[in-house]
């Protein structure tokens, strides 16, 4: 880097900052939509939002250590929560956003594919933590009524249906 470029600052470095914007671009979904904002978890390099209704939600983590951000649709917790992976015994509780997109409600958007070019990417900075934050509320907001709308069972679906989908996922 050439010493007339600034500086990128970190996702950590500016944790306060970004927790605060998180908070201001859901409140749609506390204020418009009668979703519950929890923060869940602030760890040190992570921070996790929840934004759950009745028996759906959501959960965003702001990854400082991988410098990046995980959105994720979830089955609000009823003291169960995978430590790693999808499922609590046989019942999936958390689907990545971009997989509930693409791969089963077959939404082709220019913004979802951007969203899930940004977040692949990794090591974002400040900025383009703002930026994945930004374009997540408004991809969650545009298709918000088709998510509600769609069976529990479909979104959240059995343990062989969901992991067949994960592996075309990942063929990709």
């Amino acid at each position: 880097m050439s010493s007339d470029q600034p500086r990128r600052a970190s996702m950590y470095s500016r944790r306060e900052q970004l927790e605060r914007f998180m908070r201001e671009e859901f409140a749609f979904l506390v204020t418009q939509h009668e979703y519950l904002e929890t923060l869940a978890k602030r760890e040190a390099m992570f921070t996790t939002m929840y934004y759950t209704k009745q028996s759906l939600g959501f959960r965003i983590v702001l990854d400082y250590r991988d410098q990046t951000l995980y959105p994720d649709l979830i089955r609000p917790p009823q003291g169960l929560e995978p430590k790693v992976g999808y499922l609590v015994g046989d019942q999936v509780v958390r689907v990545p956003l971009v997989v509930l997109f693409e791969d089963m409600l077959h939404i082709v958007d220019q913004q979802v594919t951007l969203l899930t070019q940004t977040l692949g990417a990794g090591s974002l900075d400040s900025q383009g933590a703002r930026e994945g934050i930004a374009g997540l509320r408004e991809i969650i907001e545009r298709y918000l009524e088709i998510i509600e709308a769609q069976p529990l069972d479909e979104l959240l679906p059995s343990a062989d249906v969901f992991n067949r989908i994960l592996r075309s996922h990942r063929r990709r």
